[in-house]
């Protein structure tokens, strides 16, 4: 084929054709991978996020997996908890969530064994609100075993099945596994939020509320 014959009317509409097209392919793939490279660097590991250095074991870590780090006397996860439940009202049924309470300093603790007897009675979810709001806005203190009681009480659970759960083996053994935890995850404050086994993020990590979410569901499809 020669020169001339290249500039013949056919072959030149075919040709700049050829060429439109291909610009618009390499254009095509510019861009995509701009879109790709700037919503991987929108989340940064050691900002938004941490990644574990020692992740829980297969077995233990299940896909699509969100521990809530929390405790019933910390004001940020009072603060954050209608967030949490608008986010959960969002997912599927194929999401695992948990809370897992801080056992930091005695009072901690207290309320610690308090959210284990609550899942025991399967009460959790009703009355972990109650709790919430018993010690932020009727501002009740709960320090010990016996101030515990009285918040039970007020919501009809008998001394006798209290004291059961409260001072039960199991408890005891979820106790020691949510201190694992936290070491684990080398969580420092909550409220925080491990997924999937292998990532450790925050609202301070974050910078907000909203994104702590966004954040954990790119995550969770990491």
């Amino acid at each position: 084929m020669t020169f001339n014959s290249l500039l013949a009317p056919k072959r030149v509409g075919s040709f700049l054709r050829y060429l439109c097209c291909y610009f618009l392919l390499l254009l095509g793939g510019i861009s995509t991978a701009n879109a790709t490279e700037g919503f991987v660097e929108r989340y940064i590991d050691g900002i938004h996020y941490q990644t574990i250095e020692a992740p829980m074991p297969n077995e233990n870590a299940q896909a699509d997996q969100v521990i809530e780090f929390f405790s019933y006397g910390c004001p940020h996860c009072w603060h954050l908890e209608p967030a949490v439940k608008r986010w959960l009202q969002k997912q599927g049924g194929q999401l695992k969530f948990a809370r897992v309470p801080a056992t930091w300093n005695s009072a901690f603790q207290t309320l610690g064994r308090m959210h284990f007897v609550l899942e025991a009675l399967d009460m959790s979810e009703s009355k972990g609100a109650k709790l919430f709001e018993y010690l932020h806005e009727q501002r009740k203190a709960i320090q010990n075993r016996e101030q515990a009681q009285l918040f039970f009480n007020s919501i009809g659970v008998s001394p006798e099945l209290f004291s059961k759960h409260f001072n039960g083996v199991e408890t005891d053994t979820k106790m020691a596994e949510a201190e694992s935890l936290f070491r684990r995850f080398k969580v420092s404050g909550v409220p925080a939020f491990a997924v999937n086994g292998r990532y450790l993020t925050s609202v301070s990590m974050a910078g907000s509320e909203d994104e702590v979410f966004e954040i954990v569901d790119f995550l969770r499809n990491k």
